[in-house]
């Protein structure tokens, strides 16, 4: 478990400071001394791309399903109609 180096407490707080808005620190809850830094991550931005993101392969996914039906009954008509010429043939 991490405890902060000055007064070995181990509950953290995050804290912004609106002069370095891409860093988060990591304080001491007792002492506030900083134990660290986090990039600052727009969670809803990221949340929101993650759902676009999985939309479009969902969608995606769907389409190349249709293909696929589509290219069987093609593929069946196709095997139907040979069936049907060779039927025709060995009259």
């Amino acid at each position: 478990m991490s405890k902060c180096t000055r007064c070995e407490n181990d509950t953290f707080k995050t804290m912004e400071y609106e002069n370095i808005p891409s860093l988060v620190f990591v304080q001491c809850r007792e002492c506030d001394t900083i134990v660290g830094t986090m990039e600052d991550i727009n969670f809803s931005k990221w949340r929101s791309d993650m759902f676009k993101n999985h939309n479009f392969f969902e969608k995606r996914f769907n389409d190349l399903e249709e293909e696929i039906k589509d290219n069987q009954k093609k593929q069946r008509e196709i095997i139907d109609l040979l069936e049907n010429v060779l039927i025709k043939l060995s009259r």
